[in-house]
């Protein structure tokens, strides 16, 4: 799922994520099964039965954001997602 990018690497079947704030920030907003897309070695189906495997996760401590930069592709940092 994308929260939101700065970088235009969205994939075209998902719906556009917004735009990232700059930091500081805090990002929020609505995640959809529209926003679920499946990829190899994820383990998460797409649409309806991957959001549901998602919120499962989430209520279970066991889901995470990880923040791509243009300095870090990898990942600069990941933090725990939650279901609130």
């Amino acid at each position: 799922m994308f929260l939101c990018t700065n970088l235009g690497n969205a994939p075209a079947t998902v719906p556009a994520p917004p735009a990232c704030p700059p930091p500081p920030a805090t990002v929020t907003g609505t995640l959809t099964e529209a926003n679920v897309i499946a990829l190899p070695g994820q383990g998460i189906d797409s649409g309806a039965a991957g959001f549901a495997e998602v919120l499962k996760a989430m209520r279970a401590g066991a889901a995470y954001a990880n923040v791509h930069t243009t300095a870090h592709p990898g990942g600069e940092l990941r933090g725990r997602l939650n279901s609130d």
